[in-house]
């Protein structure tokens, strides 16, 4: 019931992130071609997270093996942020 707490904290504060208004710049520092490539990598990396967090709810690991948890969804956030910003 732990890890499930906590791997639902996680996602919780990933999603707060990438729903959090931005401010719009007004150039756009990238072209369609590389807001692909980061909304891509973000994908990925968000599967990447979810995959593990289930595995280690399953798996009934003990909670700081959650915290490799950080690195993927870290690369998740980073892609949509990029991509939402276009920088």
């Amino acid at each position: 019931m732990r890890n499930l707490l906590i791997s639902a904290l996680l996602l919780l504060i990933f999603k707060c992130v990438i729903l959090e208004e931005m401010s719009e710049s007004e150039y756009a520092n990238i072209g369609k071609n590389e807001c692909r490539k980061r909304q891509a990598s973000g994908i990925a990396a968000l599967g990447l997270t979810v995959i593990l967090s289930v595995a280690f709810v399953l798996g009934k690991v003990e909670w700081y093996w959650f915290l490799v948890l950080l690195l993927p969804s870290w690369g998740a956030m980073e892609g949509a942020l990029q991509v939402k910003e276009k920088t």
